[in-house]
C-alpha cells in the first residue's frame, strides 16, 4: 500500500482525490475498456463501487494496487495532482461518452455496512463520499446538459469544502416531486437514481418532452443540487425549487419558495437565468448570489456576491446590482438596494451563522429553527439583549448554548429535551 505515501493517510483533499479517480478513468480508456485485472476484478466496476462507497476492502486495495503496480498510472497520478483546476480537468476526458458515464455515475447508491472495516476501507469510503458530490453533479450535467449552449459553473475551493461539511454531518435532506410522486433523498446521487428510475414513466430527467420537477428541503435539511445547464444551487431548510428537466428557448427560468444560493453557470446563447419568487424576479448573467423570500413577509432579498444580475419587482422596471448590494423585492414597489455585508447574508451557505448586531430574539429563532427546538425566556429584558458573531451550524447544540452564555453572561438550558430556556441566573 505504499501509494499512500504519495497521498497523506490523515485524508486527502477533496480536488486530489477527484484527480485520482479521473486519472483511473482515462487510463482505462487508453488501455482497454474492459481490461480486468490480474485478481479478475473489471476496473470499471471498481471506480463505480469507489464513487458510490459500495467499495469493499478487498476490491479497495486491488484498485489501489493496480495503481502501485503501473509505472505509467503512478506518473500520471503525480502529474495530476499538480492540476489546481478540477472541471477543467474533468473535461479533457473525451473518451467518456454519455452512456459509459451514464453507467458510472447510475451505479447503485445503496451503502453495505462492513462488520469491522479496516482503516484502509474507512479511509476509501470517506474519500468516496466527498468524491461522489463533485462527480455525481457533474456527471448530471454532463449526462443531461447541453453542452453545445453551457458549461458547468466553477465551484470555489470553499464551495466544495461547504458541500463536504454538509455530506460529512448528514445534513442532506430534500424530497424530489416529479409527476405527483415524492421520494425521499439525502444526497446528489440519490436524485439522479431516483430520477433514472422514473425514466420508464416519462418523467423527469428522462423525458425529451418538458417536465417540471421539485426538490423541497425539511425543516433541519439542506441540500445541494445542479440544473440542466450546470447551474449549482444550494437550498436552505424549509425551501422548495421548481425547475425543468431541460431549459430550451431564449430564458433558463426556475421558481423558489424558500432561500438559495445560486452559481450561475455562462450560457454560449446568452440566455438569462431567472428565479422567479412571488415578490420579484432575479434576472442572472453568469455569477453568484443569494435569494431568500422568508425572512421578511411581503419581501424577496437577493444579495449579490460576484457578477451581474437585474432585479425587479412584479410587473416593474428592472434594476442592476453590483457585487456587495442587496435590492429588497415588493409587489408594486420600486426594489429598495443598499450597500450590505454580505457575509450576513451568504454564510450559511458555506457552514456558518453570521450575525452583526442582531438581538438575541433574533438569534435564538435561527438556531432554534435550525435544531428543532423552542425557546423560553425567563424576562422580557433578555429579548432586546445584541448579539454579534459567528456560530458553526453544524456544531452540537450544546456547545453552541456555551458559546452564547460566555458570551452574555445569561444562562442557558435544555428542559424536556426541546425547550431552550435563557435566564439571568
Amino acid at each position: 500500500m505504499q501509494l499512500f505515501l504519495t497521498f497523506p493517510f490523515y485524508f486527502v483533499t477533496l480536488n486530489a482525490y477527484l484527480r485520482v479517480i479521473l486519472l483511473v478513468l482515462e487510463h482505462k480508456s487508453i488501455t482497454s475498456i474492459r481490461m480486468i485485472m490480474d485478481n479478475h476484478y473489471d476496473i470499471n466496476t471498481l471506480v463505480s463501487k469507489l464513487l458510490t462507497g459500495e467499495i469493499n476492502e478487498e476490491e479497495g486495495e486491488a484498485l489501489l494496487q493496480k495503481a502501485e503496480n503501473d509505472p505509467s498510472l503512478k506518473d500520471k497520478i503525480e502529474q495530476l495532482m499538480n492540476e489546481d483546476d478540477f472541471i477543467q480537468r474533468y473535461r479533457l476526458y473525451h473518451s467518456i461518452d454519455a452512456e459509459q458515464a451514464k453507467k458510472i455515475f447510475f451505479t447503485s447508491i445503496q451503502e453495505e455496512e462492513e462488520p469491522h472495516p479496516s482503516a484502509t476501507f474507512i479511509w476509501l469510503r470517506r474519500i468516496a463520499v466527498a468524491a461522489s458530490i463533485v462527480l455525481v453533479l457533474l456527471g448530471t450535467w454532463m449526462y443531461f446538459g447541453k453542452q453545445e449552449a453551457t458549461k458547468p459553473a466553477v465551484i470555489t475551493a470553499e464551495l466544495h469544502q461547504a458541500m463536504e461539511r454538509i455530506e460529512q454531518n448528514g445534513m442532506n435532506g430534500a424530497t424530489l416531486i416529479v409527476g405527483g410522486k415524492k421520494i425521499a433523498v439525502n444526497n446528489a446521487q440519490a436524485v439522479i437514481a431516483k430520477a433514472e428510475q422514473l425514466e420508464n414513466d416519462n418523467a423527469l430527467f428522462g423525458s425529451e418532452e418538458i417536465v417540471e420537477g421539485s426538490l423541497v428541503t425539511k425543516k433541519d435539511k439542506e441540500f445541494w443540487m445542479v440544473l440542466d445547464d450546470g447551474t449549482y444551487v444550494h437550498l436552505n431548510y424549509n425551501t422548495k425549487l421548481v425547475y425543468p428537466n431541460h431549459f430550451i428557448g431564449s430564458e433558463r427560468k426556475v421558481k423558489l419558495m424558500g432561500e438559495a444560493y445560486f452559481v450561475v453557470a455562462p450560457d454560449a446563447k446568452k440566455r438569462p437565468f431567472i428565479v422567479e419568487t412571488a415578490n420579484g424576479d432575479v434576472h442572472d448573467y453568469g455569477t453568484e448570489f443569494n435569494v431568500c423570500t422568508t425572512k421578511q413577509e411581503g419581501i424577496t432579498s437577493v444579495v449579490l456576491v460576484k457578477g451581474k444580475v437585474g432585479v425587479s419587482s412584479k410587473h416593474g422596471k428592472e434594476y442592476l446590482l453590483k457585487p456587495g448590494e442587496k435590492a429588497d423585492l415588493q409587489a408594486g414597489r420600486t426594489p429598495d438596494i443598499n450597500k450590505v455585508d454580505i457575509n450576513l447574508y451568504t454564510s450559511w451557505n458555506t457552514g456558518n451563522f453570521f450575525f452583526d448586531g442582531c438581538t438575541l430574539d433574533e438569534l435564538m429563532e435561527v438556531i432554534s429553527h435550525w435544531h428543532n427546538m423552542k425557546v423560553e425566556f425567563a424576562s422580557d429584558d433578555i429579548h432586546e439583549m445584541h448579539f454579534t458573531g459567528s456560530i458553526d451550524k453544524y456544531e452540537p447544540l450544546t456547545p453552541t448554548l456555551h458559546a452564547i452564555e460566555n458570551i452574555t453572561g445569561l444562562k442557558l438550558s435544555i428542559r424536556n429535551g426541546n425547550v431552550i430556556r435563557i435566564s439571568h441566573d
